[in-house]
Formats: C-alpha cells, sequence, structure tokens
C-alpha cells in the first residue's frame, strides 16, 4: 500500500476547509450577506412606521411631530418616517459592518452605539413644546422603530459574521 505525499489533492490536509481572509479585527463577514439583509431590515422599520402613524396619527388622533431644519416643529409625513426608517436601517448596517471589520468586541460595541442612538432619538421629542401626549407618542413610535432596526440589523450580523479562532495554549 502506498501512501500519498502530505499535501496531494486527496490528502486529509487539503480536504480541510480554507479559511475566508480575516479582518483587521479577525472576525470574518459575509459583506454581500450582511447588505442584502439591511434590505428587509429597511422595509421592516418602514412598515413599523406607517404601522405606528396609523396607530398614533388615525386611530388616537394624535400628531407626530418632527423639527425642521430652522428647530421649527411641523406634523411628521409618513414618507419622512418611511425615509427616516430605512436610512436608519442602512447606517446601522454600516455602523456593524465598520465594527465587525474592525473592533474585538462588535457586538457589544454595536449594542451601545445603537443603545444611545435609539435613547437620543427616544428623548428628542420629549424636548418639543408641545402637549405631553403629542411628546409620548413621538418618543414611543422613534424608540419602537429604532429597536426594531437595531435588532434587525443585529441579527443578521450575527448569522453572517464568525469570530476569530481562539487560539489554545498547550503549552503548560
Amino acid at each position: 500500500m502506498s501512501q500519498r505525499p502530505p499535501n496531494s489533492p486527496l490528502s486529509p490536509a487539503s480536504a480541510r476547509p480554507r479559511s475566508a481572509p480575516s479582518t483587521a479585527s479577525g472576525w470574518t463577514v459575509d459583506s454581500a450577506r450582511l447588505w442584502r439583509g439591511a434590505v428587509p431590515a429597511a422595509l421592516v422599520g418602514a412598515l413599523v412606521a406607517v404601522v405606528g402613524l396609523l396607530v398614533i396619527r388615525d386611530l388616537l388622533g394624535v400628531p407626530v411631530l418632527r423639527r425642521t431644519d430652522s428647530k421649527d416643529l411641523i406634523q411628521a409625513s409618513t414618507l419622512w418616517y418611511i425615509v427616516a426608517a430605512a436610512v436608519a436601517a442602512v447606517v446601522a448596517t454600516g455602523l456593524l459592518h465598520l465594527l465587525l471589520r474592525y473592533t474585538p468586541r462588535p457586538f457589544a460595541f454595536y449594542g451601545w452605539l445603537t443603545g444611545l442612538a435609539i435613547a437620543i432619538v427616544t428623548l428628542l421629542p420629549l424636548t418639543f413644546t408641545a402637549s405631553n401626549e403629542t411628546r409620548v407618542a413621538t418618543a414611543i413610535l422613534n424608540l419602537v422603530i429604532g429597536v426594531v432596526v437595531a435588532t434587525l440589523v443585529a441579527g443578521v450580523g450575527r448569522t453572517v459574521a464568525s469570530p476569530p479562532a481562539r487560539r489554545v495554549n498547550i503549552s503548560g
């Protein structure tokens, strides 16, 4: 019985899967799948905005306000909220992609950064000069959209990224 050379096409060493190229953080990321996942996250965020606006404005009769560039308060349109939710999903995906490529604990930083961003967009309407029900309804809508988008993007990220291999120290 003859033995094959160690690197022949049929040797066990060559049958092992090759590792994906590493990034600065050591995490491997399927970027195409990550960004394909951003599309449904944006769609779900936009639909959450539509449902929230239907409940708040149409069922409860409470206005939902937003600030203009000149700091005036105006009624937020449905289109404005749809675009804002979609942009939030794209920004969250971009943030997670950068963190996966360049930080040692990307999901910890993602959680903190998105949590703080959600806190800002939730607290901001509470500073408006408007009725309490308008301020609270707008804050709740922003909170729900933010949590949905951040959670969906994180879920996609967990399915398309692999942590760096752990090194085992076998020397005693």
